[in-house]
């Protein structure tokens, strides 16, 4: 579930299940393989405490992993773990923030991370920096999610599903120049949505967008006074 690329394109990190999980019992981890079979399945993470995680990012220097977490008790936050060894940790914005958070992000320079966080009652995109500290900086203002860095612009969608292109600067702080609308979205209805919706090139030319088939119809039939049909 959820595979992510390495930044060199030769491994995948995934979260794996054993057969009992989806029964109640059994245990999650967050995995890694290389592509090529030169290395086994090695798990890199689980926590008892948490009701699963899920791999989200991988740095563009490869030491970093983002992992969005859930705890048992249904808060969202993200993590990162630290590939070479050493305990998996928030962000020092957001170590202290009460309100769920999601699907953390790199960005091209590793230096800051964007996620989307309900701390104001609705999604909105933020950034914070990474590792450091530093305060978190708010992307969105009227409702956004599902934020992806490419090229030189932050990407996200609002509640009706526009993405929205923000130009940012990241030296010597993160900052927001301008943000301008794209193109609507046509995603489909996933009842229970655990792969990415759309995602853009590291250059932030293309995109790969997750649709709806709205070329297949659906036929409804209304039966009316049924009960003389079942007399027949």
């Amino acid at each position: 579930m959820s595979p992510t690329w390495s930044p060199d394109g030769k491994e995948l990190a995934y979260t794996h299940f054993d057969v009992w999980f989806v029964q109640g019992g059994g245990k999650w981890s967050i995995s890694r393989r290389r592509l090529d079979g030169s290395r086994a399945e090695e798990a890199i993470y689980s926590n008892d405490a948490d009701e699963f995680g899920l791999p989200i990012d991988w740095s563009r220097d490869g030491k970093f992993l983002s992992m969005h977490l859930s705890t048992k008790q249904g808060f969202y936050s993200n993590w990162a773990l630290p590939l070479a060894g050493g305990a998996a940790f928030r962000p020092a914005a957001t170590a202290g923030l009460t309100a769920s958070e999601y699907e953390g992000k790199f960005s091209p320079d590793g230096r800051w991370i964007t996620f989307f966080s309900y701390e104001t009652g609705r999604p909105e995109v933020y950034v914070v920096p990474f590792p450091g500290t530093g305060s978190k900086s708010q992307v969105s203002t009227s409702g956004g999610w599902l934020a992806r860095f490419g090229g030189k612009e932050l990407f996200y969608v609002t509640m009706s599903n526009r993405l929205m292109a923000a130009q940012v600067h990241t030296q010597p702080t993160f900052g927001v120049d301008s943000i301008r609308p794209m193109f609507q979205l046509d995603f489909p209805n996933l009842p229970d949505r655990t792969e990415p919706l759309y995602d853009v090139s590291a250059d932030g030319q293309r995109f790969a967008v997750l649709t709806g088939d709205r070329a297949k119809t659906t036929t409804i039939t209304l039966l009316t006074n049924w009960p003389a049909e079942l007399k027949k």
